[in-house]
């Protein structure tokens, strides 16, 4: 009965069969088309990703560059300051010491005692080692508060671009 069926109707089974084979090629290019742009796509979205995040990395890079130059000009412009200051310090040091060499022949020409002259120049010694001290601690507050500054600027620019 089969070989019967088959006998009488084998022209349109043929043609069936190429129509689904057909199909089947068909079905098999589309998916491979569609692969291979897929693919394609993502090749160049990711090349695209690529070149915008060494774009991003540059900027970023010269804002850091930017942001040090400036720190440094600021640094500079402290140690400046600071040296204007260490200048002024010095002629008040000397001054300091000239009051201090009066402040000795004054008790010894009037004969207030040495207690006198002493305080003078104990007080004298206390206002010198205030004045570096104070030197000091100003030249450590501008580099921290600089470092604060560089720190925090470069911080806004990288949570500016997020």
């Amino acid at each position: 009965m089969s070989y019967s069926f088959l006998k009488a109707y084998w022209k349109p089974l043929v043609i069936l069969a190429l129509l689904a084979a057909m199909a089947v090629g068909c079905w098999v290019a589309w998916v491979n088309h569609g692969t291979a742009r897929y693919d394609a796509g993502y090749a160049q979205a990711q090349a695209d990703q690529r070149i915008a995040d060494d774009k991003t990395k540059q900027e970023r890079e010269r804002e850091k560059v930017q942001n040090e130059r400036e720190a440094q000009e600021r640094i500079d412009k402290a140690r400046n300051d600071a040296r204007i200051a260490a200048e002024r310090a010095g002629r008040l040091q000397q001054q300091i010491a000239a009051i201090r060499k009066q402040l000795t022949e004054y008790s010894a020409s009037i004969g207030a005692g040495p207690s006198t002259g002493d305080t003078g120049v104990l007080l004298a010694d206390v206002l010198s080692q205030s004045l570096e001290r104070n030197l000091q601690l100003a030249e450590y507050a501008d580099r921290a508060a600089e470092a604060g500054r560089t720190c925090e600027r470069q911080y806004d620019s990288l949570k500016g671009e997020n």
